[in-house]
């Protein structure tokens, strides 16, 4: 099954994968994330999304 801009907690998840009882977060990034404070954002939740048992993959 897949999502499109699903929403998890307070954040917006590009693309949700759920494949073998996995849950997969498909991050597209822009050069935005680029940014110190946002790579400190990102790290922050990612975390939150590891925790709740998501995979993450970021594109460049």
């Amino acid at each position: 099954m897949f999502e499109r801009e699903k929403h998890i907690g307070k954040y917006f998840l590009d693309f949700v994968i759920h494949i073998n009882n996995k849950l997969i977060d498909l991050e597209i990034d822009g050069k935005q994330h680029k940014y110190q404070d946002r790579r400190e954002n990102d790290k922050i939740r990612d975390q939150f999304l590891i925790n709740n048992g998501y995979i993450i993959y970021r594109i460049d």
